[in-house]
């Protein structure tokens, strides 16, 4: 496990910081959109058209996972270069799946590709914070951490 100590210069720079106080804001807003995309289908579950199991499941789901993605930005922010390295690739491969979510027919309501949406470019915006040039060289590979 590698860890970037706080002794690094690095990790305590001004815009390293900003940029991991932009991450956890972003996946703070995240977690808001998913939790009220929860709350309406609570409130809007006798409508069969706009609330279906499948919503269900994936409203609760995407709780899940920006509650996870937000421990891997704190940890991240502390250091840790396994939770950088998982929220930067996760920060990709989420918002390719949503919009294979939102182009498919089938169960899903407009309000929830809607919502799919706002939390893909939410998380996409994470992606492109995290692979800025000064955190990508603050948490080398392997690979490249052996050559210095």
């Amino acid at each position: 496990m590698t860890v970037v100590t706080s002794e690094q210069p690095g990790l305590a720079h001004p815009r390293i910081r900003r940029s991991f106080a932009a991450v956890r804001a972003l996946l703070a807003v995240l977690l808001i959109v998913s939790i009220a995309a929860v709350a309406f289908a609570f409130v809007e579950q006798s409508h069969a058209e706009l609330v279906n199991t499948v919503v269900w499941i994936r409203s609760v789901a995407v709780v899940a996972a920006a509650i996870i993605l937000y421990l891997l930005a704190v940890f991240a922010s502390r250091g840790r270069a396994g939770a950088y390295r998982r929220l930067r690739l996760l920060s990709f491969l989420i918002p390719a799946g949503v919009v294979l979510l939102i182009v498919a027919p089938g169960e899903f309501p407009l309000w929830i590709k809607i919502e799919q949406a706002v939390c893909g470019a939410l998380i996409l915006a994470v992606g492109i914070i995290l692979s800025r040039r000064r955190l990508r060289e603050l948490f080398p590979t392997a690979k490249k951490a052996r050559r210095r």
